[in-house]
């Protein structure tokens, strides 16, 4: 389906050249869609950029629920969690790099930011239990999935740079050293 092309095209591109160098006519070359048929489908490269953001972000989520639905103890699902979490990213690399780029930036618009939660809700619930248990310290949870990413974020980049191997005793090491760090016991 040509808006499929469009889509893959568009997240081939935006990984390899970044958001500000990728022109529709890019995307059309590489598509082998007429510029004019993308506009038939979208009305501009934003719509483009946040059909791509929810597509991704459902994505991610629907493999999240697979984990959270487990009946398995919290440092077992948080465990689960954060594999999860990196496999998903390292298995994908071009959406692990074109969620880095539109991220926290207005690209993506704040309806589509909003839209999006609802993709991994059972996640930000999971968290919530921990601080409301005591399992995890009062941390304010923005911060904590922030900060929980930031170490996924990091295995990733390790792995995508070629600057180290994250063998299983990296990561079960980064993520034990995630956990204790907001661990409350």
């Amino acid at each position: 389906m040509k808006k499929e092309a469009v889509l893959q095209s568009t997240l081939k591109l935006i990984s390899e050249l970044g958001v500000h160098n990728t022109p529709m006519s890019k995307i059309a070359k590489d598509s082998g869609v007429a510029v004019g048929t993308i506009y038939h489908h979208f009305s501009s490269k934003e719509e483009i950029l946040n059909e791509l953001y929810l597509e991704i972000k459902k994505e991610f989520g629907e493999r999240l629920d697979t984990v959270l639905d487990k009946n398995m103890s919290p440092e077992q699902t948080f465990t689960e969690t954060f594999k999860t979490v990196y496999h998903f990213y390292s298995g994908n690399p071009l959406k692990f790099i074109f969620t880095e780029q539109v991220d926290f930036t207005p690209i993506i618009s704040e309806e589509v930011k909003k839209k999006s939660q609802v993709f991994y809700q059972s996640m930000i619930h999971f968290l919530e239990e921990l601080i409301a248990d005591g399992t995890f310290r009062q941390i304010p949870l923005n911060l904590l999935s922030q900060l929980c990413y930031g170490n996924i974020r990091t295995l990733i980049q390790m792995e995508l740079s070629k600057k180290g191997t994250v063998t299983n005793e990296i990561l079960e090491e980064a993520i034990h050293t995630t956990w204790i760090s907001f661990s409350s016991r």
